[in-house]
């Protein structure tokens, strides 16, 4: 009795629901991407990095895709879906094969989505063993099913809609209408704009898309038919393209018949038994820009770690090359805490060598505050020896995310050291943290001013004392500075008179 109840309740939930595009159906599926990313670029200041070409990886994704409705509350239903995958692939652009970041099984475990009677897709439920990189491609695959139209007294009309990009404005327009189908095009005009903050800055990640999708739908029951269209999405990091991704999609109703009674409440007893273990996402999830960092050095990164990083600094043929740069600097992007470890490796490295230069620069460019930190911890060591400081002093004052301990150690090593080019070094670097801590804490960029400003002043009047004060304080890009600078536009000194002129000339004051 139990069993033919429930059934008949699965026959019901079934009649009722075929109205919608999405249940019972099979579809024919082809996807085709080409990506660009330079995500590196924008978060180095590396030249080597800056000179590589961008590399193009190159997507097919090609299949059937089954869905059957499986359960329903009030407005909602829940799918079953299923991918039997004809091919998956990753290439570069000279067409050679490339490792795929996920177990292609993964595309073909059954998962859940539970969809409104308007067609939006409200979450996905995943069985625990497909991670996010599998994820992202089925996301990016059953976003195509949420499509639906709406007899409206106009023939264009605009809607928000979630996609695997983000939140989206969505144009669409009617292209014709008969008796067997409707077609309509679908244009996202734009994605709303995202702010994460990072070390007490606010990075901004937009997409700007481009191109535009056919649908189709069935003149009898208003259920898909049809996708077919190409979309071009760039993304861009604090107005900086950070990638470029180009999408055509081919998508179309294959369904011989609906699926029989007793499979319908076959798959109903699964959906039971799995749904407790079930891991639900939404069709968009927010990506910062710092985890997009992170994800792109874990591929840098691949199956090194600590220990194999490590011995590559007794390696001869290694030190020295870009690789272990770039494998430090991943390893201790993905795990901040292994600066200490690697600082210390520094702390007795000799100028210039190929193992001071790869960690000092590997940390220095992680960008997060731990390896600056950790940085830090030994500068006052080394607080007279100018070789080994000069580099690394001078660019952690471009450092964006100017912490206390960063201010707080440049503060004291200009106190103990007696070197007078460490002073001098500091004293720029300072002027320059003066402007970059302006944006974050006006308060303390004022208390930095201040000193800097009182350091200067201390110093014996001559023409060689006046440039520096006037080349500091051009760094600090402050209302203040650029009056003190005012005064010495009128010296005697020709030296003097051009470097003020010059700094005036470069102001970029932010009010």
């Amino acid at each position: 009795m139990n069993k033919l109840f429930i059934i008949l309740l699965l026959l019901n939930l079934k009649l009722s629901a075929t109205a919608n595009s999405t249940f019972d159906k099979v579809f024919y599926f082809k996807i085709n991407s080409k990506g660009v990313s330079r995500v590196e670029k924008i978060f180095s200041a590396d030249s080597a990095i800056l000179q590589q070409p961008d590399k193009e990886i190159v997507q097919h994704f090609e299949g059937w895709l089954k869905s059957t409705a499986m359960e329903k509350w009030g407005d909602v239903t829940i799918c079953e879906a299923t991918i039997n995958t004809i091919k998956y692939g990753l290439s570069d652009e000279d067409g050679q094969a490339l490792s795929l970041p996920f177990n292609p099984q993964e595309l073909e475990m059954i998962f859940y989505y539970s969809i409104a009677s308007t067609n939006k897709i409200i979450d996905i439920k995943f069985q625990p063993e497909v991670t996010n990189a599998a994820k992202k491609i089925i996301k990016e695959l059953i976003a195509y099913l949420q499509y639906s139209y709406k007899n409206k007294t106009s023939n264009k009309w605009q809607v928000i809609e979630d996609d695997p990009s983000g939140h989206a404005k969505v144009a669409y327009k009617l292209m014709s209408i008969n008796k067997n189908s409707t077609s309509v095009k679908r244009t996202v005009l734009n994605y709303f704009a995202e702010k994460n903050e990072i070390n007490n800055n606010f990075l901004t990640s937009t997409y700007l898309p481009d191109g535009n999708t056919i649908i189709e739908f069935s003149g009898k029951d208003n259920s898909l038919l049809k996708v077919k269209g190409w979309q071009k999405i760039t993304t861009q990091l604090n107005n900086k393209i950070a990638g470029v991704a180009e999408q055509t999609i081919y998508l179309v109703d294959s369904s011989n018949n609906l699926m029989h009674n007793d499979l319908l409440a076959l798959k109903y007893r699964l959906y039971q038994r799995l749904k407790k273990n079930l891991q639900t996402t939404a069709l968009y999830n927010y990506v910062s820009p710092q985890q997009i960092l992170i994800d792109n050095r874990k591929i840098t990164l691949g199956n090194d770690n600590y220990q194999t990083i490590s011995s590559m600094f007794s390696t001869a043929n290694v030190v020295g090359t870009d690789s272990l740069y770039f494998k430090l600097r991943a390893l201790c992007t993905v795990y901040p805490s292994y600066a200490k470890q690697f600082v210390a490796m520094l702390d007795t490295a000799a100028a210039g060598s190929a193992v001071y230069e790869n960690i000092w620069q590997a940390l220095l460019h992680t960008g997060n505050s731990e390896s600056v930190h950790a940085l830090c911890s030994i500068l006052i060591n080394h607080k007279n020896d100018w070789l080994w400081l000069k580099n690394i002093i001078g660019n952690l004052g471009l450092v964006k995310n100017c912490t206390d301990t960063l201010w707080h150690t440049f503060q004291q090593l200009y106190i103990s050291s007696n070197n007078i080019k460490i002073k001098n070094t500091l004293e720029l670097a300072m002027g320059t943290m003066v402007d970059n801590l302006s944006s974050i804490d006006s308060y303390k960029s004022n208390q930095l001013y201040k000193w800097v400003l009182q350091k200067l002043d201390d110093k014996p009047v001559s023409d060689k004392n006046n440039i520096q004060k006037i080349l500091v304080l051009g760094n600090t890009n402050t209302k203040a500075a650029k009056k003190n600078i005012e005064h010495y536009v009128t010296s005697s000194n020709e030296e003097v008179k051009r470097v003020a002129i010059h700094q005036l000339e470069n102001f970029k004051l932010k009010q």
